[in-house]
């Protein structure tokens, strides 16, 4: 998508009128170290909304709601903005991580065990003994999620031996 068709569509779903998007561009600036500052501030105004939520105490805690609403907002923000594909693209360059599972052989040999079997690329080695384990990894990062979340964060694979039903 072209700049400037972005910038359109960025101040209509912002409800502002073209010269205030303009005078915001200029007060705030497009340069790199602009853009980090205002991620920079964005970030340390969020953990202070947070912070102040939770220190509400019960039973006015205020971060459940919070919480729903900001999760509401990057949906809403993702969804408006189409910016699920590029976060995904982020998260693959940025969030990586090897995932290692841990199981016997036995296990790693169970139907129900196919999906984790080509995930971690196993190949059985039948001079092995049921009990055996075997350790693999895969390479793998978190996808942006329903709900405004990340999904697939590692260790939501167990890394130690795992019984399979």
């Amino acid at each position: 998508m072209e700049t400037r068709a972005k910038e359109q569509m960025a101040f209509r779903f912002a409800g502002d009128n073209r010269q205030d998007f303009e005078d915001w561009k200029i007060i705030h600036g497009e340069d790199e170290a602009s853009i980090e500052k205002f991620m920079e501030t964005a970030a340390d105004k969020l953990q202070l909304m947070l912070r102040a939520a939770r220190e509400c105490g019960s039973p006015n805690n205020r971060l459940p709601a919070l919480k729903l609403a900001f999760d509401d907002w990057c949906w809403n923000a993702v969804k408006t903005f189409r910016l699920e594909r590029s976060l995904n693209v982020i998260l693959k360059r940025e969030r990586a991580y090897t995932d290692k599972l841990t199981m016997s052989y036995q296990d790693w040999r169970k139907e129900c065990a196919a999906d984790l079997r080509y995930k971690y690329d196993f190949k059985d080695n039948p001079r092995k003994s049921d009990d055996d384990l075997l350790t693999l990894e895969t390479k793998s990062w978190p996808l942006w999620g329903r709900g405004g979340g990340l999904q697939s964060q590692p260790g939501n694979i167990k890394r130690v031996h795992l019984r399979l039903l």
